[in-house]
């Protein structure tokens, strides 16, 4: 039996969980050909036990401050979520100059910082190292020794805790001095002075950010040539002079030690390996501008329905839709107020401040664990108000981006325009008369400035791209700081939305020996590819037909070869129509992820659609095609090329492309996940 324990667990249970996040850290490295090396404690264990010294109840490891950096900004979309990286940039008050890249659902808290409002779970810390001249080293670490003891005199006051600073009156007078300069300067300045030297290629590195004078600086060539090593029976990098290394910081390390040295040595006084068995039993209530309708509206429903065959509880904020539990924000009225006065003073969701109080109200009887936001540019909520609510409450946020309003200062679209001033500042917008329209003013900076400066003072937002395109679009805009930003496609129920083979509807619409040609859309612009279907009609053989569902202002009587049904709610006569239909365009220049192209596929019709936005990886190899935006004789090839292969050379590849990517079940089980990790984060700080 081993000897060594931490709190209720065998040391070794606790070293075997550790050694996953050193696999995940590892991972990615390779995966980047990012260098680092097993460092202190962790290196000796390797090189004198081939794995863990039997008493270490931590894992270093070290990586020159390049690699370092790159390997921070990878891990916001590369990490697991079930690790969560650590540092004064993630956590306010955190009170080191490194990282500790977290275990989440696990507990592993250290009796001297136990009351920190931060991640407490298992770690790995991961150092970086500087380049220094041996001249300056010493003042340059004492000049960071002096800035991180003013911060622990200010996370000592902040938590009315006392964490040792020092025992030397001079000392402490300066710290508590330099504590009055607020921390975030504090934490850059310490940074500043740790890289200072990194303009020059020095021949020493040094950690400055952990400073002990015990250590001299090394060259830089310890840290640049690396090997593999074995460590618990895996391969992991160390560096080539591992024996110089250990040399200086151990001296013999073949010395046996006395039995008084040998135990762990953080002081850890609550220890849980795995808090996820049980799932957390949540409260989710949606925000949508409609209810059990329209793409949008179907999402929170089935949602909604997740969760509750999960054993959670779901609830809808809506303006208009089918009536669900939950709650109907304002009256028709209303939205036509807000709309009108959005119109005149060109600001969108300034306005429903009455019903918006009312709601908040309804969300102090219910007390959601979760508000998931979707589309809230309907006329009928204040975002300001309710933002500040959820700030205030400090309620965990979800947003889904079914466009691309909730960063930018108002247009929901911008490619088509080829406006990207939402990375900087929007102005002068050139949607100003479309989506929500401003009669006279454009507004857009403003708007721009007060979402950005809500959104960024939440502290656990969530964010949800609907494809790859509108994720990466957020994480270039002010969004990418929330504490998670991932892709989750929209998907479709694919024991709805199947083949339905029968010849009823042709036979009905005397369309038997037609080819069809399918567009839906919930109302018809130029945005959503219109006239370019107007056009197709125009030039067309007539042995194809147009079918377009949806609502439009323009009269379709005139032009041949196109039939026009109103938007329909009714799901089975979607999914005949989609049977139906040799191919579907989708024929929108912008798209956040369409849902009539999953729902198309599902039903084995082939799509074509422009490439721009998210069109592209919706359409899997042998699905259909993507052509050039725009491309009227492309499109037109393409079309006959089906034709021409008929509609059954594409079907089974259709169907097996949206199981793959768009099943109904993965995908809102991927939502449950975000939920899930979102309640840990907030979680984790209160254990």
């Amino acid at each position: 039996m081993n000897e060594y324990k931490i709190c209720q667990y065998d040391i070794k249970e606790v070293q075997s969980k550790m050694l996953v996040i050193l696999k995940e850290i590892d991972r990615i490295c390779r995966k980047y050909n990012i260098k680092y090396s097993l460092e202190g404690g962790t290196l000796l264990g390797a090189v004198k036990y081939k794995g863990f010294v039997p008493w270490d109840d931590d894992i270093d490891i070290v990586m020159l401050r390049k690699d370092y950096e790159r390997f921070l900004r990878i891990c916001k979309t590369e990490l697991h979520r079930d690790f969560f990286i650590q540092n004064n940039k993630t956590v306010k008050y955190f009170p080191l100059n490194y990282t500790k890249v977290n275990m989440n659902q696990t507990v592993y808290k250290q009796d001297d910082i136990k009351d920190i409002n931060m991640h407490h779970g298992l770690f790995v810390d991961l150092f970086p190292v500087d380049n220094v001249s041996k001249k300056f080293f010493r003042l340059q670490a004492a000049m960071v020794g002096v800035l991180s003891g003013a911060r622990t005199v200010k996370i000592n006051r902040k938590y009315k805790i006392n964490m040792e600073v020092s025992n030397r009156k001079y000392k402490l007078f300066i710290y508590h001095i330099i504590a009055i300069l607020p921390i975030l300067f504090i934490n850059i300045v310490s940074e500043l002075i740790c890289k200072i030297f990194n303009i020059l290629q020095t021949r020493y590195v040094y950690e400055i950010c952990n400073p002990n004078l015990k250590f001299k600086p090394l060259n830089r060539k310890v840290y640049e040539e690396l090997i593999e090593l074995e460590f618990m029976g895996e391969k992991f990098l160390a560096s080539k002079y591992y024996k110089s290394f250990l040399k200086s910081r151990f001296g013999n390390i073949h010395r046996i030690l006395p039995l008084a040295e040998r135990h762990p040595s953080h002081k850890i006084i609550k220890c849980k390996l795995e808090l996820g068995k049980k799932d957390i039993h949540m409260k989710v209530i949606h925000i949508n501008a409609v209810s059990g309708i329209r793409s949008t509206g179907r999402i929170c429903s089935e949602i909604i329905d997740c969760l509750k065959e999960n054993g959670h509880k779901g609830y809808i904020a809506y303006s208009d839709g089918i009536p669900l539990k939950g709650y109907k924000i304002g009256t028709k009225f209303d939205r036509i107020c807000h709309s009108l006065f959005s119109r005149l003073t060109g600001k969108q969701g300034y306005f429903s401040r009455i019903e918006t109080f009312r709601f908040l109200k309804y969300l102090d009887k219910i007390k959601p664990d979760i508000v998931h936001l979707h589309n809230l540019h309907g006329n009928y909520i204040n975002l300001k108000i309710l933002m500040e609510y959820l700030i205030k409450n400090n309620i965990p946020t979800v947003l889904t981006l079914h466009d691309c309003w909730f960063f930018t200062g108002k247009c929901c679209h911008y490619t088509v325009d080829q406006c990207y001033k939402w990375k900087s500042g929007c102005n002068h917008c050139p949607r100003k008369r479309k989506d929500n329209p401003s009669w006279f003013l454009d507004r857009s900076n403003k708007m721009y400035h007060d979402k950005k400066r809500l959104f960024q003072r939440m502290n656990h937002l969530a964010v949800v791209g609907v494809s790859d395109w509108i994720t990466n679009e957020a994480r270039q805009s002010y969004l990418s700081d929330s504490k998670i930003i991932t892709r989750i496609y929209n998907w479709s129920d694919l024991n709805i939305f199947r083949p339905v083979y029968s010849d009823d509807l042709r036979v009905n619409m005397n369309l038997m020996k037609k080819f069809i040609i399918l567009g839906v859309a919930s109302f018809w612009t130029a945005d959503k590819g219109l006239w370019n279907f107007i056009h197709l009609s125009q030039i067309l053989p007539d042995n194809i037909s147009i079918i377009m569902i949806g609502n439009m202002e323009e009269d379709l009587e005139n032009y041949k070869n196109i039939i026009h049904i109103r938007e329909t709610h009714d799901i089975d006569t979607l999914v005949k129509y989609y049977s139906m239909a040799d191919v579907l365009l989708n024929l929108s220049m912008e798209e956040a992820c369409g849902k009539v192209t999953i729902e198309a596929l599902a039903c084995g019709t082939p799509v074509i659609a422009f490439n721009s936005t998210s069109n592209p990886e919706q359409i899997g190899e042998h699905c259909g095609y993507v052509v050039k935006g725009n491309d009227m004789k492309g499109l037109y090839t393409k079309i006959i090329e089906i034709c021409s292969n008929k509609k059954s050379y594409y079907s089974e590849h259709c169907i097996e492309y949206a199981r793959k990517h768009f099943n109904k079940t993965d995908r809102l089980n991927d939502y449950i996940t975000v939920y899930k990790e979102l309640l840990s984060n907030v979680k984790k700080n209160d254990i």
